[in-house]
């Protein structure tokens, strides 16, 4: 099996690159300075790396950004960065990659916590990550040959709690949040959010 990761340097896509493989997949890592590069911001770089890539049993987004910002900071710069990156950035990865996806493929892209455990100044993000829901559920509806679309809502990780000077103790790590994707792989499920275990929504 093969599957695309988007993201593959980050935090979260170090975790799924390392879960896929050790499930057997062969992975194609895209990021900014991968072989055929992609920035999801830009939808000619979208476009160009799917055309240079061949057809796989999985695509997975795990790139994107969002402002941390209080509403009354919510400058327009802020609120177009964040739309055009970690939202239409995904959409855009959905569009052109599904040409990519054999038969019984799927597509995840990563929202998170803040869709539905919302944090002050999160506001924007929050937006962004049920957005992605509303996408999938209608994107699914267009889904032939058993391909399907999904949205991972992870926690936040230890990694970046570390980085962000807080506890770490709470939150998992990028390998417990990466085993939440290959189970969503294997679910058979489309238009569905999942959710690392023991952190979904109360």
């Amino acid at each position: 099996m093969k599957a695309i990761v988007i993201g593959a340097t980050g935090t979260i896509g170090k975790g799924i690159v390392a879960e896929l493989e050790s499930k057997g997949y062969e992975v194609i890592s895209g990021h900014r300075n991968s072989l055929v590069s992609i920035d999801i911001d830009n939808p000619e770089s979208v476009h160009d790396f799917f055309e240079s890539t061949e057809k796989v049993d999985a695509i997975i987004c795990a790139a994107g950004n969002a402002a941390f910002a209080p509403v009354s900071e919510l400058d327009e710069e802020k609120i177009q960065s964040s739309l055009n990156s970690k939202f239409a950035g995904q959409l855009r990865v959905a569009k052109y990659g599904m040409k990519n996806l054999k038969e019984n493929g799927a597509i995840i892209l990563t929202g998170g916590m803040f869709a539905y455990a919302p944090w002050p100044s999160t506001s924007i993000i929050s937006a962004v990550n049920k957005g992605l829901e509303g996408f999938a559920l209608g994107a699914t509806l267009e889904m032939e040959d058993g391909k399907r679309i999904m949205v991972a809502h992870p926690p936040l990780l230890s990694e970046s709690a570390e980085k962000m000077g807080m506890p770490t103790d709470p939150w998992p790590n990028s390998s417990v949040v990466a085993k939440s994707y290959s189970k969503a792989l294997e679910s058979g499920k489309s238009a569905d959010v999942f959710y690392v275990e023991g952190y979904e929504p109360k």
